[in-house]
């Protein structure tokens, strides 16, 4: 609770969360947990990008891809991300696969990232631990992600995380459980 009025009064989502005058122009801002497509509308409008938006739910990809049309170097992509390739996971009323992250971003051919906004729920740990485990945070300049609070063990989880991502970054700013951002050293 008093991380959420820390980050009311400092007005997080528009100070923090969008304020980044260091990515270059076509630089590439990976947004995992896209939503509806809100973030990406705003750093979007504000920075001449190259963004993939991406979320698990089809209805939350097609609102992002309507908020998003016709910008240039946007892309929208509907995909669960994983720790391994072809999982069949529940979504909505079918399934879909689930492709393991790092395979998912050689196979697009992603070498670097300016910005990765993670913000998928439980998979957060998951998914940041298989980019650590792979070698990939030596490719990725800054990093924003939301640590679910809600799922067991999620504290010592990521205190795990943090530790080891202090071996490539160092942390900006915390609002505990809400976001947090890492930069390279």
């Amino acid at each position: 609770e008093d991380a959420m009025l820390a980050w009311l009064k400092d007005r997080g989502n528009h100070a923090m969360r969008q304020n980044f005058p260091e990515l270059a122009q076509g630089g590439l801002v990976l947004d995992l947990g896209c939503g509806d497509g809100d973030w990406a509308d705003e750093m979007t409008r504000k920075y001449p990008v190259q963004l993939l938006a991406v979320d698990a739910d089809s209805a939350k990809c097609r609102t992002a891809q309507a908020r998003l049309v016709g910008r240039s170097g946007v892309q929208v992509v509907q995909q669960y991300l994983a720790a391994s390739d072809f999982a069949v996971v529940p979504n909505g009323l079918g399934t879909v696969s689930s492709r393991s992250l790092v395979g998912w971003l050689s196979q697009l051919n992603v070498t670097s990232v300016d910005l990765l906004k993670l913000s998928v729920g439980a998979q957060c740990y998951e998914l940041l631990a298989q980019l650590i485990d792979a070698g990939w945070m030596s490719r990725i300049r800054k990093i924003q992600v939301h640590f679910d609070g809600n799922v067991p063990q999620a504290v010592a989880w990521r205190e795990a995380l943090t530790q080891r991502l202090c071996a490539t970054h160092k942390q900006n700013w915390q609002y505990y459980f809400l976001w947090e951002e890492w930069s390279q050293h």
